[in-house]
Parts: C-alpha cells; sequence; structure tokens
C-alpha cells in the first residue's frame, strides 16, 4: 500500500512540474508578442505624430524620422506561411 502512495505522489509531482513548465514556455511566449505589438504601436503612433500639424513642423526642425518596426521571423516560418506546411515537427 505505501509503496503505491510513493508512485502517485512521485506522478502527480510530474504532472504538476510538466504543467507548470507549459505554463512558462506558453507565458514567455505571450510576452514576447505583446512586446511585439507595443512596438509595432508606438511605431505607429510615432508616425502619425510626424504628420500631424504642429508636431510635424516640430519634428521635422529637430530632424526626427519615421520609425520603421522589422517584424523577427525566420526563414522556416515565411516557408511555412507561404506553404501552408510545417512538415519539420522536431521536439527535441
Amino acid at each position: 500500500m505505501g509503496i503505491w502512495i510513493f508512485y502517485l505522489v512521485s506522478l502527480l509531482w510530474l504532472i504538476v512540474g510538466f504543467i507548470l513548465t507549459r505554463n512558462i514556455i506558453a507565458s514567455s511566449r505571450d510576452s514576447w508578442t505583446m512586446r511585439q505589438k507595443e512596438l509595432i504601436d508606438l511605431s505607429r503612433e510615432h508616425n502619425k505624430l510626424l504628420g500631424l500639424f504642429p508636431g510635424s513642423l516640430v519634428f521635422s526642425i529637430l530632424g526626427r524620422k519615421p520609425i520603421d518596426i522589422t517584424i523577427v521571423t525566420s526563414s522556416k516560418t515565411e516557408k511555412a506561411f507561404e506553404t501552408g506546411k510545417d512538415d519539420d515537427t522536431k521536439v527535441f
């Protein structure tokens, strides 16, 4: 009876550890996506202010230029978007 409890508790800790690890990975991915969206929003607002009247005059005197944001991707990601398939599913 005692050995079964030990195995059940060990299994429970493995499951909890897996769930926590999965949540940490998902939250970092979500955080990275939010930062990318923030950069895009800031760039859009900056570029919009450069085009509005009083700001455009002041910013042109100060030499401000529009901000170009580059979205971080990989060639593998672009290929997957072009073909609609991502066959490389190696996890480890």
